[in-house]
């Protein structure tokens, strides 16, 4: 749609040749004779721009008809008139127009000043508009935002900035300090965070608690450059996290009485257990058959290895994973006492790497070594016959880990089967093996051996 030019001139003949020139230039020119006809038809028509002459018939000259259009609408204005003395031109800056030409005007020299002041104008707008959505988001803001030039004092503050800290923007432009902090960290470490970001940094960080509401901002600062890439000073947004930190805070407190509590329970199992295992001592006691006292010890070996991973688990920075190299070290070294081996006719060889490895598949390991180790100690050496046990964790194939322990004793009969055995320690072993989605595999050759493989709980146990 062209574009429409509203003349406005009193000398017909002018009238005329500035029509006939905007339509030979593709506008759609309208024309007015006087300044009240100039305002009705600028009101009515909302022309693209006004070519307007200052002396016009009727009461309201020109310079009067553009003051009055532009308290009702925002219109380019160009002067075309013969009267270019230096009283009615500085008159005529007041109304802002976009140019002013002399009477007789070049053609040439006026659609110059039409297509600069249609150009200027539309840039003008698409700033203006910029300018409000900006100022609306400013003031729309939860955000504390603020700009400092490179003497860091103040030049802009937003309406949060000055509702946060009970200040007028007036008062605080033009100053670098604000009464809200102590001086010495105002001092210290605010211009000091300045100065970096004034020399091209960006810095985050998070205040202490500001008086008197004793709220925490999260404020990060970037530099401003112009158009020659110079720093010209720094803008900064900031967020009110004080709700967030306490929430931390809360849940920091929930998880450290959630561990306490985790582990005042760990520490009472294994207490227990102690206990059951002491009852269990005290009850031998009373025994007179070899084989009665041979099954309480079990039971009261099998106590220990439960109340060991719990003591573990206590003293573990993780409530969840124990180091299972130092806690098989100990369980073996508690068995070899608790069957007073003589080391030095049964040695051992242990080779577990750190292994964090999770509770759920650690008790049940505990457990299986427990009875594997006893049945070795028990049987496998008889008549203070010399051997070895050795102890191995190794990471397989598919994540797979497979434990191996090995003696090179007498050995189990050829056609052992585990599923049919009477030995309650084995069937304990076998049932755990499944427990843990585990595989088992015996092999009689110079001793016994038994390889556990079984799947990793997490890829991040084995080290």
């Amino acid at each position: 749609m062209d574009k429409k030019i509203l003349i406005v001139e009193d000398e017909a003949l002018t009238s005329m040749e500035l029509e006939t020139c905007i339509q030979n230039w593709g506008y759609q020119p309208l024309t007015a004779f006087s300044g009240e006809e100039a305002i009705s038809m600028a009101l009515n028509e909302s022309p693209d721009l006004i070519l307007m002459d200052i002396m016009l018939g009727g009461k309201i000259n020109g310079i009067r008809a553009a003051e009055e259009i532009h308290q009702d609408m925002d219109v380019p204005i160009v002067y075309v008139s013969a009267y270019t003395d230096e009283e009615t031109r500085k008159e005529a800056k007041s109304t802002l127009p976009y140019n002013f030409l002399p009477k007789p005007f070049d053609s040439n020299m006026l659609k110059y000043a039409i297509e600069m002041a249609l150009s200027r104008y539309e840039m003008e707008k698409q700033i203006s508009e910029s300018e409000e959505r900006f100022r609306v988001l400013l003031n729309s803001t939860e955000d504390l935002i603020f700009i400092k030039d490179v003497n860091s004092c103040f030049t802009m503050v937003n309406p949060a900035f000055e509702q946060f800290f009970v200040v007028k923007s007036d008062d605080i432009i033009g100053n670098s300090v604000l009464e809200s902090f102590p001086p010495e960290y105002e001092e210290d470490v605010l211009k000091g965070y300045d100065r970096k970001v004034l020399n091209g940094e960006t810095v985050t960080t998070e205040t202490p608690p500001i008086p008197p509401s004793n709220k925490i901002l999260h404020v990060i600062k970037n530099p401003m450059y112009n158009k020659k890439g110079e720093i010209v000073g720094l803008c900064g947004i900031a967020r009110d996290i004080t709700k967030q930190k306490n929430d931390e805070e809360l849940i920091k407190k929930s998880l450290y009485e959630k561990e306490m509590l985790m582990r005042e329970m760990n520490h009472r199992v294994k207490n227990n257990l102690a206990v059951i295992s002491s009852l269990l001592s005290a009850q031998s006691s009373y025994l007179d058959d070899k084989k009665s006292k041979d099954i309480i010890k079990d039971c009261q070996n099998r106590a220990r290895s439960m109340a060991l991973i719990h003591e573990r688990l206590y003293q573990s920075p993780d409530l969840k994973r124990i180091d299972f190299a130092d806690y098989i070290s100990t369980l073996i070294t508690d068995l070899f006492s608790a069957y007073k081996v003589n080391q030095e006719m049964v040695s051992l060889d242990l080779n577990i790497p750190t292994t964090w490895m999770d509770v759920n598949t650690a008790i049940p390991l505990g457990l299986i070594l427990n009875e594997l180790i006893s049945n070795s100690l028990k049987y496998a050496f008889p008549e203070g016959r010399p051997g070895e046990i050795k102890i191995s964790l190794e990471k397989s194939a598919e994540n797979q880990l497979e434990l191996k322990v090995h003696d090179n004793g007498i050995g189990i009969p050829a056609d052992f089967d585990i599923v049919k055995t009477n030995s309650f320690g084995l069937n304990i072993v076998n049932i755990l093996v499944k427990q843990i989605h585990g595989t088992l595999e015996i092999i009689n050759d110079n001793g016994t051996y038994f390889n556990i493989t079984f799947a990793e709980f997490d890829k991040k146990e084995f080290r």
